[in-house]
C-alpha cells in the first residue's frame, strides 16, 4: 500500500493508519518541534495528532493521509 494513499475507513484501517503514522512519526515530530520549540510539547502534540487521526470519522475519503496528518498536527 502506498504511504500517501489511504482508502475510506474499514475495520483494518486503524491498523493501516498506525503503520502510516509510525512511518511518518519522526518527520511529524521534527515538524512539531520546529513549530513549538519544546520537545515535551512536540511529543504531546504528536500523541494528540494520532488520537485525532484515530477518531476521524469514516465518512470521507482522504486521498493523501501523509498530508492530512500534517494538517491535523498543524491544527
Amino acid at each position: 500500500r502506498d504511504l500517501h494513499s489511504f482508502p475510506t475507513r474499514r475495520s483494518s484501517d486503524l491498523h493501516d493508519l498506525l503503520q502510516i503514522f509510525l512511518r511518518s512519526r519522526q518527520e511529524l515530530l521534527r515538524y512539531l518541534l520546529r513549530r513549538v520549540q519544546c520537545s515535551e510539547a512536540a511529543a504531546d502534540l504528536l500523541q494528540e495528532t494520532y488520537l485525532r487521526l484515530a477518531d476521524y470519522p469514516a465518512g470521507g475519503e482522504i486521498k493523501n493521509w501523509h498530508a492530512f496528518m500534517f494538517r491535523v498536527a498543524d491544527n
